[in-house]
């Protein structure tokens, strides 16, 4: 199912277009045109792959309207879709009665889709982004990610304090793992005994937009000693933000940084964000879109790194006193950006894209995202026993707080340690029964909730009663005493 259409029109005085059309292009070569774009994964709203998506294409739209030209735009997947319904999407628009004259997939989760419509419908011309596929009507672009990410690894490691610096991948896949590669490689370029941590999202169906998963883990790197986090991974990155955004509410003295991905997300939380690694997304479809308007759209493979202007770094707008700050008592740390950056072009540096043999602190069991709690079995006592007790144990990557209520009523609380038991003793309690709840927390707020009954028996009601009973005997010898009492009373009958 198609998600949204029509045609985007934007105030022209809100856009700067990243390329001017207008000088030189003469009319009779350009037209109208009818485009498609289906978003990646997590959708709109990431600040990152799939809004710089996004502005590729409204700067184009902006651009070209100002020649006259409409270019009109159908989209897909603005929210949230999984690979199926990004395939679906992508055969919709390539089967649809409009002809489009570009259909874009954002993402290597557009790769099967693409493949398949544009085998299926050769006389419709694609774009996939980040993922290679030589066919004669796709034109697909990727990226030196590894270049982009040296850069901010170099950046990273120049400004951590604590040299310890982490990164949180969406997925386990050559993609993402180009980022930690670079990222890797240009901190041990800066300082060889960086101590580097990794991890991936938490939730492999959600890899792309678990804020909460993003968060948790961010909080778990800074714990063990990281203060700069590189995030890859979309929505997921936002989550690790907002979590060095929280510790540095918390912490205002042990200051700790994000690093931003894909777009410029500096801004996302001003003086928390220290840069970011910008992959020129929106450049590589505006290039296409104007291509396609001027009639010199033909089917290529491009991989474009920081000599074809694919990557870069942010300009640190809005933190230019780490960006000018000494380094090595001679340059500011930009100043050793662009030394690097003219070492990577004249290939005085081989950026490394793989991480096999690197010593990287993988994080191999992710954090729990929320708290887990065994559930102790019901006690019963009789009133005056003693050496009963409840023991739960919680378990979290995070925890924080719990409170233990009897009845309503708190009666413990405090912090708690993962792995450690909460003992509560239930002894002295006088006949009756006995609801003991606790609530577990974590750092974030996450919480899980357990309930022990404890039953206390009467030991002097039980004894009066055992006294005044009838003897206990069991059923079948009871049926036969009363078996044999009955003939006695029936042979005294006939005597």
């Amino acid at each position: 199912m198609i998600l949204s259409t029509g045609v985007i029109f934007i105030p022209l005085n809100t856009i700067t277009a990243s390329n001017q059309i207008g000088t030189g292009v003469k009319f009779n070569q350009v037209q109208n045109v009818t485009i498609a774009i289906v978003y990646s994964t997590g959708g709109l709203g990431d600040l990152s792959f799939n809004d710089a998506a996004e502005r590729g294409i409204n700067s184009a739209v902006a651009a070209w309207s100002i020649e006259g030209v409409e270019v009109t735009v159908d989209g897909a997947c603005e929210s949230q879709c999984d690979v199926n319904d990004i395939s679906a999407n992508i055969e919709a628009f390539a089967s649809s009665s409009v002809i489009y004259d570009l259909i874009i997939g954002v993402g290597f989760a557009a790769k099967d889709g693409i493949t398949a419509s544009a085998n299926a419908h050769t006389d419709r011309n694609f774009m996939i982004i980040d993922s290679d596929l030589d066919l004669p009507n796709v034109w697909s672009v990727t990226f030196k990610e590894h270049e982009g990410s040296f850069l901010v690894g170099a950046i990273a490691a120049m400004t951590s304090k604590n040299q310890d610096i982490a990164f949180l991948g969406g997925l386990d896949i050559p993609l993402i793992n180009r980022f930690l590669a670079g990222y890797d490689h240009g901190a041990k370029f800066i300082n060889p005994n960086i101590t580097v941590r990794a991890a991936y999202s938490p939730d492999p169906n959600n890899p792309w937009g678990d804020l909460v998963g993003g968060k948790t883990i961010t909080k778990e790197f800074i714990n063990l000693g990281s203060d700069v986090v590189f995030a890859a991974a979309g929505g997921t990155g936002l989550g690790s933000i907002n979590g060095v955004v929280e510790y540095n509410e918390d912490n205002p003295s042990q200051k700790v940084w994000s690093i931003g991905v894909d777009g410029d997300q500096d801004s996302y939380s001003i003086g928390n964000v220290l840069t970011s690694m910008i992959k020129s997304i929106d450049i590589a479809i505006e290039d296409q879109i104007n291509s396609t308007i001027m009639n010199t759209w033909t089917p290529k493979m491009e991989n474009r790194g920081i000599t074809e202007n694919g990557v870069r770094i942010s300009e640190m707008t809005h933190t230019q006193t780490e960006a000018n700050e000494i380094f090595e008592g001679r340059l500011t740390r930009m100043d050793k950006i662009e030394e690097l950056i003219k070492q990577i072009k004249n290939n005085t540096i081989i950026v490394r894209e793989d991480i096999t043999g690197q010593n990287i602190l993988f994080d191999k069991d992710p954090p729990i995202l929320f708290p887990e709690i065994n559930s102790p079995h019901d006690i019963t006592y009789n009133e005056g026993d003693t050496g009963n007790k409840i023991e739960w144990i919680g378990n979290d990557n995070n925890p924080s707080n719990y409170n233990v209520e009897r009845d309503g009523e708190s009666i413990q609380g405090g912090k708690w340690i993962s792995g450690i038991p909460i003992v509560i003793v239930v002894d002295d309690l006088i006949a009756g029964i006995y609801s003991y709840t606790i609530f577990l927390e974590d750092v974030i707020g996450n919480f899980v909730v357990d309930t022990v009954k404890v039953t206390v028996n009467n030991i002097s009601q039980n004894a009066d009663y055992t006294s005044t009973s009838l003897i206990s005997v069991p059923y079948p010898q009871l049926f036969g005493i009363i078996g044999f009492l009955t003939v006695i009373s029936i042979r005294k009958k006939f005597e």
